[in-house]
């Protein structure tokens, strides 16, 4: 069965029944939504998880936590909780939670949620068609392998920023 994305406007405005089919090219003028879930410890280091070599995006590199395309009907937080859910069998309850950054892309908007948790490796169970391997990383450690190109190549203002919120213990971008 095909997995159907939901397609926006400029504005993030849900397009009322305009949807394409994943891995297929969006119409002109339209996007589509994806989040990544980034979850720390409570040392605040990072879980990050290397894509299998056979992943047509990225094969073999390190990403956040989890991440994916929402489908049609999801909304956000509902495509989070899912992804963390196939990727690494978590059960986090996102249902009141709102992402902590939100951007623009190429080919859409993109969501980011920052979860502090006490999680170690041994509560994780990695889905083995999607997920290589795991393992919790400080903030320079991610840096690094950003710069040896073994994670994808997200700025590393946004790793900083990302660490920062987490440090901060802050949900917004204001500090009083």
């Amino acid at each position: 069965m095909s997995e159907m994305l939901d397609l926006y406007d400029q504005y993030r405005q849900a397009l009322k029944g305009q949807v394409v089919e994943r891995g297929h090219q969006l119409p002109e003028g339209t996007y589509h939504l994806v989040v990544h879930v980034c979850v720390f410890n409570q040392k605040g280091e990072m879980l990050i998880q290397q894509r299998k070599q056979d992943k047509k995006l990225w094969p073999g590199l390190w990403d956040f936590s989890a991440a994916g395309a929402v489908m049609q009907g999801e909304t956000s937080n509902q495509a989070a909780q899912r992804e963390v859910k196939e990727e690494l069998n978590l059960d986090l309850d996102f249902t009141l939670m709102r992402p902590q950054l939100a951007m623009t892309y190429t080919a859409g908007f993109d969501d980011i949620y920052l979860i502090q948790a006490d999680i170690d490796e041994t509560d994780i169970t990695i889905e083995p068609e999607e997920v290589e391997a795991i393992r919790f990383v400080n903030r320079e450690t991610l840096l690094n392998m950003l710069d040896s190109k073994a994670f994808i190549n997200y700025k590393p203002g946004l790793i900083s920023l990302i660490f920062d919120f987490i440090a901060s213990q802050n949900d917004g971008m204001y500090q009083s």
